[in-house]
């Protein structure tokens, strides 16, 4: 006979197929940026972005966030960038949740960002003038000045109505009011 000879080759080599990852990848990561804080006149949106985050093995193929208590907001075409329009606060603290999904369905556990909006008051502060030396007389009459502070939050023009009542007067009988302005 004729002797056979076998060649064997091995390659060993890292390998990849499209939709699958690849053992021990590194996980999705989620980060949320934006302010922690809103104050009581705030009129611009909040933004929050996600864009930091990272898809360990691929790219972050969807972005999935959540709030409590609910709040309306849109978010960027990408899903990255959260946005809520400024009149939809109320006083709150607002708990926001982020959780990214990479291209082989890998999900990142949630990243959260509180953001807490002050409350705005649109009430007027009013005070009567001179009060500590007040003096009533029923023969001299009494006239009353107050003064009133709209909320800084106020931007425009406001007519402001004075509503004057009296309680009592010592003796238990009810003071008529002759005349406000």
């Amino acid at each position: 006979g004729q002797i056979k000879t076998v060649y064997e080759n091995s390659i060993a080599s890292p390998c990849s197929f499209p939709g699958t990852a690849a053992l021990n990848a590194p996980a999705p990561v989620a980060r949320i940026t934006g302010p922690s804080s809103l104050g009581q006149c705030d009129q611009h949106p909040l933004v929050l972005s996600g864009a930091q985050s990272t898809g360990g093995a691929s790219a972050v193929a969807s972005y999935a966030w959540s709030v409590k208590p609910a709040l309306a907001f849109a978010s960027s075409a990408d899903g990255a960038v959260l946005k809520v329009a400024a009149g939809a606060w109320a006083q709150a603290a607002y708990n926001f949740s982020l959780t990214v999904t990479n291209r082989f369905g890998a999900m990142s556990a949630a990243a959260y960002h509180t953001v807490s909006k002050a409350g705005s008051t649109l009430k007027p502060e009013a005070y009567i003038l001179n009060e500590n030396n007040l003096k009533v007389s029923a023969a001299l009459g009494t006239t009353l000045q107050a003064y009133a502070q709209l909320s800084r939050c106020m931007t425009s023009a406001v007519d402001l109505l004075f509503n004057w009542t009296m309680a009592q007067l010592p003796d238990g009988e009810p003071v008529p009011v002759v005349s406000s302005t």
